[in-house]
């Protein structure tokens, strides 16, 4: 949270700058990170509303999503949504499992669908400017691209048939792939 969430506040005043009518909605696990979150929207001088908990019904009520990397990335899928999907980790971490980890992909529903369906925004290029363009991109082309949603659609109904298998089984093949 602390590399990421200064960034996705920034890149929510970026937005609000551009779609005035923009609200933004943040999930906060508990009583600790909802105060964590105040401060740092009151030290940005930024507005979003604060739900306690109910991620997946905040992102149901979204009409598009910044969130970091993880199994957020696929609840989003699921609940389809256009999304941008960011991390970063230290820059010795990072060089460390790039060398290591040679999956071409970060984002659970780009690994499942084994093509770059939902931006990845990875260390460097995760800027509040980078991000706001592309969350507003994607947002804008996902309301008219039958395509993405279709694809959207069928990773969930594949997830459906025994998810856990499903979602393991596929990761691990994308795994061997590269180890070979």
């Amino acid at each position: 949270m602390a590399r990421l969430a200064p960034l996705f506040i920034e890149a929510m005043k970026l937005i609000k700058h551009k779609e005035s009518e923009a609200t933004f909605l943040i999930p906060a696990a508990n009583a600790e990170r909802r105060l964590q979150i105040e401060a740092m929207l009151q030290e940005a001088n930024a507005e979003a509303i604060l739900i306690d908990g109910q991620s997946r019904t905040v992102m149901m009520a979204a009409d598009a999503i910044l969130l970091a990397s993880g199994t957020a990335a696929l609840e989003a899928m699921l609940v389809k949504r256009p999304m941008v999907v960011s991390y970063r980790v230290n820059a010795l971490t990072y060089a460390i499992m790039k060398r290591m980890v040679k999956v071409p992909y970060v984002s659970l529903p780009n690994l499942l669908a084994n093509e770059a369906l939902v931006p990845e925004l990875l260390q460097d290029a995760a800027t509040p400017d980078n991000l706001a363009a592309r969350l507003l991109q994607t947002w804008r082309s996902f309301i008219g691209d039958k395509a993405i949603q279709a694809k959207y659609l069928d990773l969930h109904k594949m997830l459906r048939k025994n998810a856990k298998y499903q979602a393991a089984q596929a990761i691990v093949s994308m795994l061997n792939k590269e180890t070979k």
